[in-house]
């Protein structure tokens, strides 16, 4: 049962008493957790004598996100302290105001503490111009010593990651690549294949070889694994020929991460360099699982007339087989597997026993769907189309899932005729009304998507039923209830304003004002694009959450770093959790721990290199514990073995969580911190789709 809690409910006394009993800390988490930015009240505890309230106030900020807060945050960049500084120059960098990005380099010239000054990095790179990005770089030694041309270069790539780029930030982080620091190396290197693909890597690296073939030897994986995906975001001759021979070094003394960052690259330099083919089938015969995992994910990318005939000459076909047929073959590598036949040898794929097998996991009988919308025939898409209506609702969402593969291949070369459209338009109005009637936000939010792609549109407006489209999807969101629909009620919305039908603009003026601000967002968007873009609409203020847990007592008892043990099928797994950092993210799962709620729960999502994911009662990615809770972000950036928590957006966080296999920048400010892996990440590198979390538990 969802369980939600007022907060008047939860203390028994009102806002204005609430504003007087809290000691400061916990006022300002109140505070934050209520997105409420009170200006007044806010200066006051960022003006307070205790850094620990400052530094809380300035954290706030940072999570509330909103540009009326710039002016409370400047000042405290003169912060007698530090700490609050730092706190200060986070705030602003996840504010993103651009203007503050010149006030933040001024302050670089001047500011002593050298973790202010990365952090400071950071905030500009997160929120400067093409004009900071050239300052930025240019500025003296004096300014940026050796200690933070890491931060400096990761600062470039958070200019990246806006589309903020140039050729003297490229050429900045070439020269970057002789340094001592394999810190300064790979962050380099993240910058540049962040800033890819662009002409001045492919010349660079064409000018620079012999240092790239200097750089392959780098004792550092992290090194090796980015100069790998740089290498495959360049489209030259000469970037193609470093990759195969970064790969053939890597065979000498394999480390699995390179692996799977070198077949990526092979799978995108294939395109334009066919002869490639081979070194990335090669992979599928690799020891570790994850390798093989995303080698054929790679190959899948690929076209069958450019891959087929490399994966017949080398024998590859016979891979292929013992990986779908392998009984100790995991799920995620035997569903790439039997897509992968699919693609490039369709005349050996017999899917039929795999669907109808009570033994075939749920995964796998996915992925085997996703399959047969790869196929061409009539016959293949009548299957696609029988299963919409199945009963069970993973493999109806998987078909779903699969609706515009399989019409565009059963379509090709072909145009549909009038009666052919006509009735298609009727089959699947009738499967959505099924699937809709099941009530499940998965599966809702399935076939709400389908019904956006250009193809099933088409259909919609050539036979006429576009309208009755548009009327249904109506009907259906208004059946939808944040938090539990979030994503479905996002979907549907976004698939009305597509429609174009000025009927669902009510429906858009009441989503304005959902709770969840995600759904309001997408409702605001539309309204636009419906009034145009000068229309005076305004974004309603963040609503209380609907579910609070305000137990002080509850969180001061648990330790600054409570450890955990994340015993699993494969391992035990040892985690602090970070009070400091998420406090009401850790009490919730503090709570779901005492409920033995994952407990038996599996991980259900693993990219290689990436994270495995896990604490889904579904088991599918879609499910939650009944609530959501706020994002929290703090000052401990994405590193190999942080547990963050996974959202569908801002302020929509639940149980499901995830661990990283590698440092992952982009992640930073963007999702929930709360946990680090403090031992056993051997395990957390051998977790598979399927392997289960046998208990979670607080380590006594």
């Amino acid at each position: 049962m969802k369980l939600i809690l007022y907060v008047s409910f939860l203390f028994g006394w009102s806002y204005a008493e609430a504003r007087q009993s809290i000691e400061p800390i916990p006022r300002i988490l109140f505070l934050q957790d209520q997105r409420q930015l009170d200006r007044s009240e806010f200066a006051q505890h960022l003006a307070h004598p205790s850094s620990d309230v400052r530094i809380q106030g300035a954290l706030a900020l940072a999570n509330l996100q909103d540009s009326a807060a710039v002016p409370l945050a400047i000042p405290l960049l003169n912060d007698p302290a530090p700490e609050v500084r730092e706190a200060a120059a986070f705030a602003l960098g996840q504010i993103g105001a651009r203007s503050t990005a010149v006030v933040m380099l001024e302050r670089l010239t001047t500011e002593p503490a050298p973790g202010v000054r990365a952090r400071i990095l950071e905030a500009i790179g997160r929120c400067g111009t093409a004009g900071d990005l050239d300052r930025l770089i240019r500025l003296p030694s004096q300014v940026i010593d050796s200690t933070l041309e890491g931060d400096r270069a990761l600062g470039i790539a958070r200019f990246a990651l806006r589309s903020v780029i140039s050729a003297e930030s490229i050429a900045f982080c070439f020269d970057q690549l002789h340094k001592n620091d394999p810190q300064i190396r790979w962050k380099s290197l993240y910058a540049l294949w962040r800033s890819g693909p662009h002409p001045s890597i492919d010349s660079l690296v064409e000018l620079r070889a012999n240092e790239i073939r200097q750089v392959m030897e780098d004792r550092s994986p992290e090194v090796r694994m980015h100069l790998a995906t740089l290498l495959g975001r360049v489209v030259s001759q000469a970037g193609r020929n470093l990759l195969l021979e970064l790969h053939r070094r890597e065979k000498e003394n394999p480390e699995w991460r390179v692996q799977v960052q070198i077949a990526r690259a092979l799978a995108s330099v294939s395109r334009t360099h066919p002869d490639s083919m081979p070194a990335l089938l090669d992979l599928l015969e690799a020891r570790n699982e994850h390798v093989v995992n995303a080698s054929l994910a790679s190959l899948n990318t690929l076209s069958a007339e450019n891959a087929r005939p490399y994966l017949v000459s080398m024998g590859s076909v016979a891979v292929l087989k013992r990986l779908v047929t392998g009984s100790h073959v995991p799920d995620a590598l035997r569903g790439e597997a039997v897509i992968a036949t699919a693609i490039f040898v369709p005349e050996e794929f017999i899917y039929e026993s795999f669907i109808s097998d009570a033994a075939t996991s749920e995964f796998l009988k996915s992925r085997v769907i996703a399959a047969v919308a790869k196929l061409k025939t009539e016959k293949n898409w009548r299957t696609i189309r029988n299963l919409l209506e199945n009963s069970n609702q993973r493999l109806a969402r998987a078909a779903w899932e699969s609706v515009r593969e399989s019409l565009s291949r059963r379509n090709a070369g072909k145009p549909a005729s009038a009666g052919e459209r006509d009735l298609l338009a009727h089959d699947l109005l009738q499967s959505a009304r099924t699937a809709f009637s099941r009530g499940d936000m998965a599966l809702t939010t399935a076939v709400s998507d389908a019904f956006r792609d250009s193809l099933v549109v088409d259909v919609m407006i050539r036979s006429g039923r576009m309208r009755e489209l548009a009327a249904l999807l109506m009907d259906v969101y208004e059946r939808q209830r944040s938090p539990d629909d979030v994503e479905a009620m996002q979907s549907l919305l976004t698939t009305l304003i597509a429609s174009k039908d000025d009927r669902c603009i009510e429906l858009l003026e009441q989503a304005l004002h959902d709770s969840d601000r995600s759904v309001a967002l997408v409702a605001y968007n539309g309204l636009k694009a419906f009034k145009g873009e000068s229309a005076a609409i305004a974004i309603p203020p963040v609503q209380p959450p609907a579910y609070t847990d305000y137990d002080w007592p509850k969180l001061q008892s648990i330790a600054k770093r409570q450890r955990i043990r994340l015993v699993t099928t494969k391992g035990v797994v040892l985690v602090d959790l970070l009070r400091e950092s998420a406090p009401f993210t850790v009490l919730s799962f503090i709570r779901l721990m005492e409920r033995r709620f994952f407990d038996g729960l599996s991980f259900h999502r693993v990219v290689p290199n990436f994270v495995i994911q896990g604490g889904d009662p579904r088991g599918d990615g879609w499910g939650g514990p009944g609530y959501s809770i706020r994002s929290e972000f703090g000052l401990i950036n994405y590193a190999r073995g942080m547990v963050g928590v996974a959202s569908a957006g801002k302020d929509t966080e639940g149980c499901q969580f995830f661990i990283t296999h590698s440092d992952q920048p982009h992640l930073d400010g963007r999702y929930t911190i709360f946990g680090e892996v403090v031992s056993g990440m051997e395990v957390v590198d051998r977790i598979q789709v399927g392997d289960r979390i046998v208990k979670m538990e607080i380590s006594r």
